[in-house]
């Protein structure tokens, strides 16, 4: 119902579909779901061995997308080179264009209206000063500027450091019960315990996804 002087609301557009990407290539270089099990378990697993490491090891080879014959031949320190040069955190080279501020030359009488201004203020006095127009700067090209991509450094941190294993890539309701209180109170702080981390990792394990097809779309 829309009453006078009201305006019919626009139409909410359609949410855009996600893009869907093939398994096979989401797992490149590694030749299928098991040596990518295998590998990430080994990287991610501390130096010194804990109960928590031989559990993890378990649940890899228990997986029922771990198939043991699937290792057979598979050369990891090649898989391992192809991530360094290709999809790693390898050094990429750019032109990049920085602008230096100029500043401002003092003269005789830019030196006398601040130490005028100074003086007012000092006294109590209101200011008379006007805002400056910003001085633009001199563009500096800098030639083969070498730098890392942010979504290469993530993706081989959470492959290979060590560190990972102590991650959260499980998120969680983060609940507090106030003292002297009945009902709980929702609790925001990590990204791990917030909604849009637990609405997207809801819709990961929902996939069902079929280890020996390769070509499987994935959204």
């Amino acid at each position: 119902m829309i009453f006078e002087g009201e305006t019919t609301p626009a139409p909410t557009p359609a949410p855009t579909p996600p893009k869907r990407r093939r398994l096979r290539d989401i797992l490149k270089p590694y030749p299928n779901l098991t040596t990518f099990l295998f590998n990430h378990q080994f990287w991610t697993s501390s130096g010194s061995k804990s109960h928590n490491d031989r559990n993890a090891l378990r649940d890899v080879i228990v997986c029922e997308d771990f198939h043991p014959s699937d290792l057979r031949g598979v050369n990891f320190e090649a898989i391992e080179k192809d991530l360094r040069q290709t999809g790693g955190s390898g050094w990429h080279e750019t032109l990049l264009t920085i602008r230096v501020p100029k500043g401002v030359k003092l003269t005789k009488a830019t030196k006398r209206a601040a130490a005028t201004e100074q003086s007012r203020l000092q006294h109590g006095e209101p200011s008379t000063a006007t805002l400056a127009k910003p001085v633009p700067g001199a563009p500096i090209t800098i030639c083969d500027f070498q730098h890392q991509r942010f979504g290469d450094i993530i993706r081989e941190t959470f492959a290979s450091d060590p560190a990972a294993h102590s991650f959260h890539y499980h998120p969680y309701e983060l609940k507090w019960t106030p003292p002297g209180s009945d009902s709980e109170e929702r609790g925001h702080g990590e990204l791990y315990t917030s909604q849009a981390w637990l609405d997207e990792d809801a819709k990961i394990q929902s996939l069902t996804l079929d280890p020996t097809e390769m070509d499987q779309e994935v959204p």
